[in-house]
């Protein structure tokens, strides 16, 4: 995959994972309100956290940027702890979680 290809993909991730973690979200909407939400849902996350991937993410989407290799591991960690929130919840969000590369966009 190229670099953009890959940010593209781990965009549809995040909002993905976001979404079967109850929190609905959109790239770069109300980022601010949607960090409050992930910090108060996820005990492992901080609410820049989600800002800075966000910035991130909307730096390749809209801006045509690709990521730097230290950026990517940005997303990555933080799609990682997302997983891993998932993981502590029930039966139901754990199979959405390891099932999600099945839906589609």
């Amino acid at each position: 995959m190229t670099p953009m290809e890959r940010a593209e993909a781990e965009e549809v991730k995040l909002f993905q994972y976001l979404s079967i973690l109850g929190i609905e979200a959109s790239l770069g909407w109300q980022t601010d309100e949607i960090g409050k939400q992930v910090a108060e849902h996820c005990g492992n996350l901080k609410s820049e956290e989600y800002k800075r991937v966000s910035t991130l993410l909307e730096k390749t989407v809209y801006g045509g940027l690709p990521l730097e290799p230290y950026e990517e591991r940005t997303v990555e960690s933080f799609l990682e702890k997302l997983r891993e929130e998932g993981r502590n919840g029930d039966l139901r969000t754990k199979l959405r979680l390891r099932y999600s590369c099945l839906k589609r966009k």
